[in-house]
């Protein structure tokens, strides 16, 4: 009993080493599993394929990056989303400093509710600007899966540059820099 009593700190040092062993390994596997479930988000590199998409007033409109002539400006956004309405006089001033001869600047959102997307445009004095409406499955595709994302794809269906979420100074910096332009603190 006695030599029991004195291993017996040694086991349970033992025994505990095994037992963390096997829950970093645990971890490990956890981890692992639900990387693999994340959505993927989009990337500067991916390629983009054409909208098949309708004008917030049921009309057709499509997004056919190949044939344009131009690099398109996407801002992704949702009429609910609060960080959409912050991010808008960022964008109402990135898109007053393009070149329109080199970008085409479009707002993109997955609602069908017109009159809810004509609320956000018309409350962000944004209503004259181009709007489509794209399906779930187009931004599931697209791998949006956040608003609001501001993405620029070139000619060839290329993403050139993403941006998630309400810009803070650094995305701010590179979007001038992308750009070649200087925006005002807002």
């Amino acid at each position: 009993m006695r030599k029991f009593l004195q291993i017996a700190p040694y086991l349970l040092v033992v025994l505990l080493l095994l037992t963390n062993l096997a829950l970093v390994w645990q971890n490990i596997s956890l981890k692992r599993v639900l990387d693999a479930s994340a959505p993927r988000k989009i990337a500067s590199g991916d390629y983009l394929v054409d909208f098949v998409s309708t004008l917030p007033d049921g009309s057709g409109k499509g997004i056919r990056f190949s044939e344009a002539e131009v690099k398109h400006v996407l801002f992704f956004f949702r009429s609910d989303c609060k960080f959409c309405h912050a991010q808008v006089p960022l964008w109402k001033e990135l898109h007053r400093r393009l070149d329109p001869n080199k970008y085409s600047v479009v707002l993109v959102t997955p609602e069908s509710n017109s009159s809810e997307v004509h609320e956000f445009l018309s409350s962000n004095s944004i209503e004259n600007w181009k709007v489509v409406h794209v399906g779930l499955n187009d931004l599931v595709e697209a791998r949006i899966n956040e608003t609001p994302t501001t993405v620029v794809v070139n000619q060839r269906s290329l993403v050139e540059q993403v941006w998630v979420g309400r810009w803070n100074t650094e995305q701010i910096d590179a979007v001038e820099k992308a750009f070649s332009i200087d925006l005002p603190e807002i």
